[in-house]
């Protein structure tokens, strides 16, 4: 669910905090900023072959410290987000898909971290990203 409000609330404020798309995908200082910030191995997925460009990153509160939250979108400028987050343990597990008042949300962990990618399709394109993402 914090994900999915995220997710409206991040989409809602873009256009004050976004400027252009942002060239950082590829930057490994972002991913290490953000690894340090988080408190767990952030890598920036590269969407390109799903058409989906990163446009903002932001630090977001979380449970047990500040989560990463990353929008990509598609050029028809369909929106999908990323929630990266520090948890308790060194769980994994299979990704369960949500649909929280519009917003669908895949969420998993890989026994380092909790992920959540949002956006406002179905689990059949999220579950895409999560695989075009190598996670």
């Amino acid at each position: 669910r914090r994900a999915s409000e995220a997710h409206r609330t991040f989409v809602a404020a873009r256009s004050l905090a976004v400027t252009g798309s942002l060239n950082l995908a590829d930057d490994p200082s972002l991913s290490l900023a953000l690894t340090r910030l988080v408190g767990v191995a952030v890598r920036v997925p590269d969407f390109k072959t799903e058409g989906l460009q990163l446009v903002a990153v932001r630090v977001t509160p979380g449970d047990l410290g500040p989560s990463a939250f990353l929008l990509f979108q598609s050029p028809m400028g369909e929106d999908f987000g990323l929630l990266i987050s520090r948890i308790v343990g060194s769980e994994t597990s299979y990704p369960v898909y949500r649909d929280d008042r519009g917003t669908g949300t895949l969420a998993w962990t890989n026994g380092q971290g909790g992920y959540v990618l949002t956006g406002q399709s179905g689990s059949s394109r999220l579950t895409a990203l999560r695989k075009a993402g190598g996670f």
